[in-house]
C-alpha cells in the first residue's frame, strides 16, 4: 500500500512539474511551441505579449491586448503599429488570467469556462514562426498542417498568395477585397446583412504579360518584390501587373498591402526606418466608398456637404444609415430629397436602366420598396437605382443629373424634458455661432490661400485625374462619364462610321456618282446610313460633320435621337483643316484651337459625346521632320484636353500618309516615332489616357513601294508599334482605314486581331471611305436603290465588325467597289 501511495505521489510531482515547465507567464519569445505549452496573459502588460518570434527576429507572434479587456492572437512587425494577422478580426477573447492558450497539436484559446474560443483544428507537432511573417503548424517531418497566410486578415505581405477563396476585410468590418475571375475588387458593406455589398473599385486584368486561359483554374495575387501586386493565374508569369512606387526599382526591405478603415487598399515598404507609402488604389477623397457619411455629397474640391443643403454635416439626415428597406408591413412613412448635381459614386460599376425622363426614373423607386434613391442623367438617359441605404454621393457641376433620395421621417428624434431641451438648445446657439465664426476666417484664409496656389500653377490640382479648370465641368467630375463612354465606343464586336466628310470633300465622293452636291442630298446618304435595318447595332460610335449633327430624317427625326435610339453614341469632327508650316517640305498642322472650348460645349449640348481631330503627317526623306512631329502631337494633346473639360472623349488621330515609295519598316519607325510624341504630350497636358482613343493608321508599305505585304505581316508591325508607344490605360485603338480598299481594311483588321500577343487595348475600326464605298456605287443618288445600298452597309458593317474578334471569314458579299483602292494622294477631309 505504500509503494502504491508512492508511486502515486511521484506521478503527480512529475504531472506537476511537467506542466510547471510548459506554463508561460514571461515575455521572452521563444523560436517554437511544442505540444504541452501553456499561456495566460500577463496583467502588465498593456499592449502586445510575445510568446513567438522568427528566426531572424523581425516578427513576433503572441497576445495583442484590445481595448483594455480584450484579447487576439496576432503577428506584428516591431515597427508598425497595426498587427500583420490576426487569428479571427470578428472575434476576441477576454484578457484574464483565466484565458489561456495552449498547443496540443492544434493552437487553441480558451476562455474561464474552459470553452474554446478558437482552434486550428489540426493534428500538429511544433508552431514556427518564418522569416516572411507567416504562423505555421508543422509535424514532425515538417509537413505543414495549417498556415496563418491562408487565414488573411486585413493585410497581405511580400511573396503571400491570395486565391479566390480568401478576403481581405478591413479592420472595422466594413471594407473587403475579394479576387473575381479576371480582376481584383473592392467591396463595401452596405447593410447588416453580410451579402449586401457594392462594388466600389475593381482593377481588371490586361493580359500584359500573359493570357488568362478557361479551364487553368482561378487567377491568384502575390506581392512581388520587384514592387507590384502581380495577378497570376499558372506558373510564374503574371497575366497583370499592378505597379506599385518601387516599380523595378532596386530597393530592400518588406512590402504591404493592407486594406484600410477608409476602405483604400494602400501599399507600405519598410525602408530601414520607417514605413513609406507605396502605393493606394484610391487617390482622390471623394471617390473612397463613404468619406463623409449617410445622406452626404462630395464634392472633388470643395468637401462635404448635406444633400439636403441644409443639416449641419455630421448630422445629415442625423446619422440614418439603417439597413432595413422601406418594405415593412405597414406604409413606412418617408420624406423625399431632390438634389440637382449629383451623381452614383462607382456608377461604372454599376447597372443602370435607360428611361425617357426624370420622372420616369424616380417612379421605379417610388414603387420599389428596396430602393433607397435614384440618380438620373440627362444627358444619356440612365438611370441608377439605389438599393442600400443611402452613403456618401458624388456632388457634380452638372445640375441636370438628378437626384431622388428617400429620408425616413422622424429620424434622430429623442423623448427629451422640455428645461433640458431648451437648455440644449441654447447651447447649441452658442455653438453654433462660435462654428460659423471660426469657420468664416478659416474660408477667407483657405480662399487666399487656394487663389495664391492657383495663381501659381495654373489651377491644375493632383489626383489621378487633374482638374482642368472648365467653367461648366470639371476633369474630375466628368471623368466617370468620359471613361464609360470611351470604353463603351471602343467595344469588341462595335467600331465607328466615319461621316464626318467636310462639305468639299463629300462633293468630291458624289461627283464620283455623278449626284449634285446639295444639303438634302447629303442629309439623304447619311438618312440611308443612320437608317440601315440592323447595321447600328454592329456601331457604336458615329462622326458627324457639323451640319449633320443638327440635321433630322425626312420625318422630322434628328438623328442624334436615331442614334440614341439605337445606342449609338454621336461625335463630331471639331478640327478647321491644316495648314503648311513655314520653313518645311510641304508639312502640315491642324488648326481649330481658337474657340475649341465654346465650340465643344455646344456640341455636347447637342447630344455629341466625343470628338475627333485629324493631325496629318508624311514620309519622305527628311520628314516627317521633328517640327512637325512635335507641332502635331502639341496640337493634339491640347485638343484632347479641352475637349474633355466640356464632356466629349477626344479621338486622337495622329495619320500618317500612305503616299510614297517607303517599305514596310520605315513606316513602323515613324509610326513609332509618332505615337511616342503624342503620348509624352498627353500626359505633359494631363490628359485622361482612359477617357481617349487613338486612331491611327495601319503600319503598310507606301502606297509607291514595290514590297507588299501579307496581312499577317501588317499585324505584326502594327501591334508591334502599338505596344512599344501606347499606354494600357487607352481603352481602344480605332484604326483608320488610310485609302485601303473596303474588303483590305477588313482583312488587316481581322489579322490584327488573330495576332497572338500582348494587346491590352481593343482594337477596332473607325473607317469613312472603307465602310462607304460599296455603298454609295449602290445608291448611285436614286431613291430606288435605297434598299440596294442599305443591303451593301450592312455587309460592311458586319464584316468589320467580325474582324474586331478576329473572326472574319472573307465571306462578306462584295459590293461594287469593295475592292478597289480608295488611295487619294495628300489626302484632305
Amino acid at each position: 500500500m505504500e509503494g502504491l501511495c508512492f508511486r502515486f505521489l511521484m506521478l503527480f510531482v512529475f504531472v506537476l512539474c511537467s506542466h510547471t515547465r510548459h506554463q508561460v507567464n514571461a515575455t521572452e519569445p521563444v523560436l517554437e511551441l511544442t505540444k504541452g505549452f501553456e499561456a495566460k496573459p500577463d496583467s502588465s502588460i498593456n499592449s502586445f505579449q510575445p510568446l513567438l518570434t522568427d528566426p531572424n527576429g523581425n516578427f513576433s507572434f503572441g497576445f495583442l491586448r484590445l481595448n483594455g479587456s480584450r484579447l487576439s492572437l496576432a503577428v506584428t512587425h516591431p515597427n508598425l503599429t497595426d498587427p500583420l494577422w490576426v487569428f479571427d478580426p470578428t472575434r476576441t477573447a477576454s484578457w484574464s488570467h483565466k484565458t489561456k492558450l495552449f498547443f496540443n497539436g492544434s493552437l487553441v484559446v480558451s476562455d474561464r469556462s474552459s470553452r474554446v474560443e478558437w482552434s486550428t483544428h489540426t493534428n500538429g507537432d511544433r508552431l514556427v514562426l518564418r522569416n516572411d511573417s507567416n504562423l505555421q503548424v508543422v509535424t514532425s517531418s515538417s509537413s505543414i498542417e495549417w498556415e496563418s497566410f491562408d487565414f488573411p486578415a486585413n493585410t497581405l505581405v511580400e511573396n503571400q498568395n491570395f486565391t479566390s477563396t480568401m478576403a481581405l476585410v478591413s479592420s472595422n468590418g466594413l471594407y473587403s477585397m475579394r479576387l473575381g475571375r479576371d480582376f481584383i475588387g473592392l467591396y463595401a458593406k452596405v447593410s447588416d446583412d453580410s451579402h449586401s455589398q457594392q462594388f466600389y473599385w475593381k482593377h481588371s486584368a490586361l493580359q500584359a504579360k500573359a493570357k488568362i486561359r478557361d479551364g487553368s483554374g482561378p487567377i491568384h495575387a502575390r506581392i512581388n518584390p520587384n514592387g507590384y501586386l502581380g495577378m497570376y493565374q499558372t506558373g510564374t508569369v503574371p497575366v497583370d501587373v499592378e505597379a506599385f512606387n518601387s516599380f523595378q526599382r532596386p530597393v530592400n526591405g518588406l512590402m504591404i498591402l493592407r486594406l484600410e478603415s477608409d476602405g483604400n487598399l494602400r501599399g507600405y515598404l519598410w525602408d530601414g526606418s520607417r514605413w513609406a507609402l507605396n502605393y493606394q488604389a484610391i487617390r482622390e477623397s471623394c471617390d473612397l466608398p463613404n468619406p463623409c457619411g449617410p445622406y452626404s455629397l462630395c464634392t472633388p474640391g470643395s468637401g462635404c456637404s448635406c444633400i439636403d443643403n441644409s443639416t449641419v454635416i455630421g448630422e445629415c439626415s442625423r446619422g440614418d444609415s439603417r439597413a432595413a428597406d422601406f418594405c415593412g408591413g405597414k406604409t413606412e412613412k418617408f420624406k423625399t430629397v431632390r438634389r440637382g448635381g449629383v451623381e452614383v459614386p462607382f456608377k461604372e460599376l454599376m447597372d443602370h436602366k435607360t428611361t425617357s425622363s426624370l420622372g420616369e426614373c424616380e417612379e421605379m423607386c417610388v414603387e420599389d420598396c428596396k430602393c433607397f434613391g435614384s440618380v438620373y442623367n440627362n444627358g444619356s438617359g440612365f438611370c441608377y437605382l439605389v438599393n442600400y441605404p443611402i452613403r456618401t454621393m458624388l456632388g457634380v457641376a452638372d445640375p441636370s443629373k438628378m437626384g431622388y433620395f428617400k429620408v425616413r421621417e422622424g429620424v434622430g428624434k429623442k423623448k427629451s424634458r422640455v428645461g433640458l431641451t431648451v437648455g440644449m438648445s441654447l447651447l447649441a446657439v452658442i455653438a453654433l455661432a462660435l462654428t460659423v465664426a471660426i469657420v468664416y476666417v478659416a474660408f477667407r484664409i483657405w480662399s487666399r490661400e487656394k487663389h495664391a496656389l492657383e495663381a501659381e500653377d495654373g489651377g491644375l490640382s493632383p489626383g489621378p485625374y487633374k482638374n482642368l479648370g472648365s467653367d461648366s465641368f470639371s476633369s474630375v467630375e466628368m471623368s466617370h462619364e468620359l471613361i464609360a463612354n470611351a470604353a463603351y465606343i471602343g467595344s469588341p464586336g462595335k467600331g465607328i462610321l466615319a461621316a464626318d466628310e467636310s462639305t468639299g470633300t463629300i462633293g468630291k465622293r458624289f461627283a464620283s456618282i455623278n449626284v449634285e452636291n446639295v444639303e438634302s442630298n447629303r442629309r439623304a446618304l447619311r438618312e440611308l446610313l443612320f437608317t440601315t435595318p440592323g447595321a447600328l447595332q454592329y456601331i457604336s460610335g458615329i462622326i458627324l460633320f457639323e451640319e449633320t449633327l443638327y440635321q433630322k430624317t425626312a420625318s422630322g427625326k434628328p438623328f442624334v435621337d436615331v442614334m440614341k435610339e439605337a445606342k449609338v453614341l454621336p461625335g463630331i469632327k471639331v478640327d478647321k483643316g491644316t495648314v503648311e508650316l513655314a520653313g518645311t517640305n510641304g508639312e502640315t498642322t491642324t488648326i481649330g484651337l481658337d474657340g475649341l472650348g465654346d465650340r465643344c460645349k455646344k456640341y455636347y449640348e447637342a447630344g455629341a459625346r466625343f470628338a475627333k481631330w485629324r493631325a496629318v503627317l508624311k514620309i519622305g526623306a527628311n520628314e516627317p521632320s521633328e517640327l512637325a512631329i512635335h507641332e502635331n502631337a502639341y496640337g493634339l494633346a491640347r485638343y484632347a484636353v479641352i475637349c474633355q473639360e466640356n464632356g466629349l472623349v477626344p479621338i486622337v488621330e495622329p495619320e500618317i500618309l500612305v503616299d510614297g515609295s517607303h517599305d514596310i519598316e520605315k513606316c513602323a519607325y515613324v509610326t513609332e516615332r509618332v505615337l511616342a510624341a503624342c503620348y509624352k504630350a498627353l500626359n505633359d497636358h494631363h490628359a485622361i489616357l482612359e477617357g481617349t482613343l487613338l486612331k491611327p493608321n495601319m503600319v503598310t508599305p507606301g502606297s509607291d513601294s514595290k514590297s507588299r505585304a501579307e496581312p499577317r505581316v501588317i499585324a505584326e508591325h502594327t501591334v508591334r508599334a502599338l505596344q512599344r508607344t501606347v499606354p494600357a490605360a487607352v481603352p481602344a485603338v480605332v484604326f483608320l482605314s488610310g485609302g485601303q480598299s473596303e474588303e483590305q481594311a477588313t482583312v488587316n483588321l481581322n489579322a490584327i486581331n488573330q495576332l497572338k500577343g500582348k494587346k491590352p487595348w481593343s482594337l477596332t475600326f473607325s473607317y469613312g471611305r472603307a465602310l462607304q464605298q460599296s455603298t454609295l456605287k449602290a445608291w448611285g443618288g436614286k431613291e430606288e436603290n435605297v434598299e440596294n445600298a442599305q443591303k451593301a452597309f450592312l455587309a460592311r458593317a458586319k464584316a468589320n465588325s467580325e474582324a474586331t474578334t478576329g473572326a472574319y471569314k472573307g465571306d462578306a458579299q462584295l459590293g461594287e467597289g469593295a475592292s478597289e483602292s480608295l488611295h487619294v494622294k495628300d489626302y484632305k477631309y
